[in-house]
């Protein structure tokens, strides 16, 4: 994961593909590093520092703080579970985009030829499938990474942003909501 201190001589537009990452990130189920990287809070002070450079009202009303008090390793683990598997718990909230805007494998269809048209594939032995929050997320650090190289090039990086915008517009934020 690329450093918050290298993002501070960058751009907003790096830290935008950092965010994205970090909340890729915290959407997995946690293992140890990740475990480590919020006890002792790197993840907090990450986010909270892109929250600075992007957008700063947002960071005001976020309370990130919580994060401090995350419990231990299998605390979070089987928090994760009962919230997000839903062969687990009943009651839980599916981070698969399909679940919410079925048929499922149309959705997931509709994904990866969005992710094919970039160049983009699933890797073999990928964990997650094209319609899992994670996998969402680390395209639009894909899509903001590419904006900040072009923006930092000087060329014009119209294509990039409103490719994001689409994106976001098209499933994060049609599925989001009822999964909230």
């Amino acid at each position: 994961m690329e450093s918050i201190t290298a993002l501070r001589s960058s751009s907003s537009h790096h830290a935008r593909s950092h965010l994205f990452a970090l909340l890729a990130e915290a959407f997995r189920y946690p293992d140890e590093e990740q475990i480590s990287l919020i006890r002792e809070g790197v993840l907090r002070k990450e986010l909270a520092q892109c929250l600075a450079l992007i957008a700063p009202e947002l960071k005001a009303e976020l309370n990130i703080s919580s994060l401090a008090s995350a419990g231990t390793g299998d605390d979070l683990q089987l928090e994760y579970t009962r919230l997000f598997d839903l062969a687990a718990s009943r009651r839980g909230c599916s981070l698969h985009m399909g679940v919410y805007r079925g048929p499922r494998m149309k959705a997931m269809e509709e994904l990866l030829r969005f992710y094919n048209h970039f160049g983009l594939s699933l890797v073999e032995g990928q964990s997650e499938l094209p319609d899992h929050i994670t996998t969402q997320l680390e395209f639009l650090q894909f899509l903001a990474y590419c904006e900040a190289e072009l923006v930092a090039t000087g060329q014009s990086a119209d294509d990039q942003r409103r490719a994001r915008r689409d994106f976001i517009a098209r499933y994060p934020a049609r599925w989001l909501p009822q999964l909230q």
